[in-house]
């Protein structure tokens, strides 16, 4: 049974959602602050975190999604607002949010959400299995002729100032390529930013492309 950790300082949002969670066969546990919520998440680690984006005190969402990262970093977080700006979900998809959903919340958007997230829960969970199975890093391995050519193609690509379109199903090791094109590139003493585009709600991911903000 999937656990998800609410964090919200909104009393009406943690009985809702935690109600829908619950009837849907999800085990929910609620924290009204983000010090209380980070307690909760480091005692007993939960699949997936729905944090509010702005709450009181020393950790607001942001900071708390910060500190889960660091901490618990194969869980999900799940960033939900009503007055997000187009920095606030830019800033929360570099500091790692899976997904950013807008209050009002619909219930059929939190189920989507969650069940997405756990998904990656699970794929993580498969690939670090794989991964210590097999005695192996997060490093691009193998001698095959497909990796030879994924090698030679990422040293000739990678020096030159393309732009490169990664694509493949969750969990496939889309970023680990992009990591080794960054460090084959000029840009390779600058940081690597990865960023989940996925996570932007659409109307803020809109203005981010065409540069402005919709009224």
């Amino acid at each position: 049974m999937p656990s998800v950790l609410i964090v919200d300082d909104e009393p009406n949002i943690r009985r809702m959602v935690g109600a829908l969670l619950s009837a849907e066969g999800y085990e929910v546990r609620d924290a009204a602050d983000g010090g209380t919520g980070l307690a909760l998440a480091e005692a007993n680690e939960p699949d997936i975190a729905l944090v509010d984006l702005m709450m009181p005190g020393d950790l607001d969402g942001l900071a708390l999604l910060e500190k889960l990262r660091e901490r618990r970093p194969d869980v999900p977080v799940v960033m939900m607002s009503g007055r997000a700006a187009l920095t606030d979900a830019v800033r929360a998809t570099k500091l790692g949010a899976f997904t950013f959903l807008e209050k009002p919340l619909t219930p059929e958007g939190v189920l989507l959400a969650l069940a997405s997230a756990f998904e990656l829960r699970q794929a993580r969970r498969t690939a670090a299995a794989l991964r210590e199975d097999l005695g192996i890093s997060g490093e691009m391995v193998g001698d095959s002729p497909v990796m030879k050519d994924v090698r030679a193609l990422i040293g000739r690509v990678g020096p030159s100032d393309a732009r490169v379109l990664i694509t493949g199903e969750s969990g496939t090791g889309k970023e680990v390529f992009a990591r080794y094109i960054h460090d084959q590139s000029q840009r390779a003493k600058g940081d690597f930013v990865a960023i989940n585009c996925a996570a932007i709600p659409d109307n803020l991911l809109e203005a981010t492309l065409f540069g402005h903000e919709k009224g």
